[in-house]
């Protein structure tokens, strides 16, 4: 089978293509099995430039929306993608990103680069707490409920949401 990939995935993957006897290529023309990230717009133009002997479309991610799915069932071809195992990493990353942005650590890391920093000053780049406060979630699937996890257990916050 002629696999293209669409992108750089990790080697492991790449090297089960390869041992279990399937070519890859980087042009989906002519490919058997395209794999895709949610970036990669799948609709039926792009199904028709691969040919009429694409057999599936592996969406490397959670979601499908890239991907025309009616299109594809009119030309017989699977659609697939990993609905398990990133939504703690996910989770990890929003609850990094809501230190970054309360904690300050982004100006301050910029300050320090900058070479602005003289002495400690109790004063700068204070931020806020998270301990105790209210989070509001919008969407309780698995990155969600995963990301509640993390902010009520680890945090003791409150966590208040909408699905």
């Amino acid at each position: 089978m002629k696999v293209c990939l669409l992108h750089q995935i990790l080697g492991s993957a790449y090297e089960m293509f390869k041992n279990a006897g399937h070519e890859i290529v980087s042009d989906p023309v002519g490919a058997d099995a395209v794999m895709s990230l949610l970036t990669d717009k799948i609709d039926g133009d792009f199904m028709d430039k691969v040919g009429p002997q694409l057999k599936i479309i592996a969406n490397y991610a959670v979601g499908f929306d890239n991907i025309d799915i009616a299109e594809a069932k009119k030309r017989n071809i699977y659609v697939t993608n990993t609905p398990g195992g990133f939504e703690k990493s996910v989770a990890e990353h929003a609850v990094a990103l809501m230190f970054c942005v309360g904690r300050k650590i982004i100006p301050a890391d910029k300050f320090v680069r900058a070479g602005e920093y003289e002495r400690w000053d109790p004063n700068i780049f204070i931020g806020m707490e998270f301990f105790g406060k209210t989070i509001g979630i919008i969407g309780m699937g698995r990155i969600g409920s995963a990301m509640a996890k993390i902010c009520q257990d680890g945090l003791g916050m409150k966590v208040i949401c909408f699905s």
